[in-house]
């Protein structure tokens, strides 16, 4: 278990490391940023570990600050990338920033009594997160409701919990 702090004093995002028989899983990997990645870098070292020895990333859900290193670890080892379709678009698409004033969530966030400049912040806010604490990688790996990932000696059932984001799943450690 590794923490992964994000900015604004929001709560941690949790990266949980695995040992398997052909090297290290981590499930998510926190947002993009240099802050993070020695973070994530100075708990593997701790442990005896290296990026280099991650073999795959699981990700739980398609927010960059469950993915955002993912393509800075890609660049250190041969991962695998798993991730549930619904997250798929997300962590490939490269981002476009949204016109503020355009974007399908203004409209909403108004009927809800939203006031305007607080609707068009919210957006600029999301623009800068999303430009900067992410970058794009394929998944390898789609995993569905059901499904057994088998990274030996771990066995994890893919468990989808929608709600929070679509594609969002959980991981249950299955006995072996």
């Amino acid at each position: 278990r590794i923490v992964s702090p994000l900015p604004g004093g929001l709560e941690p995002v949790i990266v949980y490391v695995l040992e398997t028989d052909e090297g290290l899983a981590l499930i998510d990997t926190g947002i993009q940023s240099k802050r993070n990645l020695q973070e994530l870098e100075d708990g593997l070292t701790a442990r005896g570990l290296s990026l280099a020895d991650v073999r795959h990333v699981l990700l739980t859900h398609g927010h960059p600050d469950h993915f955002g290193l993912a393509a800075a670890i890609a660049e250190q080892a041969p991962i695998t990338v798993w991730a549930h379709p619904d997250t798929q678009d997300e962590v490939e698409r490269t981002f476009e920033p949204v016109e503020p004033s355009e974007h399908p969530a203004v409209d909403f966030f108004r009927f809800m009594g939203v006031p305007e400049r607080i609707c068009l912040q919210v957006i600029v806010f999301e623009n800068f997160m999303s430009l900067n604490m992410r970058a794009p990688i394929p998944v390898d790996r789609p995993i569905v409701d059901g499904d057994i990932v088998e990274l030996p000696p771990w066995r994890l059932r893919v468990v989808e919990t929608p709600g929070h984001c679509p594609g969002h799943v959980m991981l249950l450690d299955e006995p072996t």
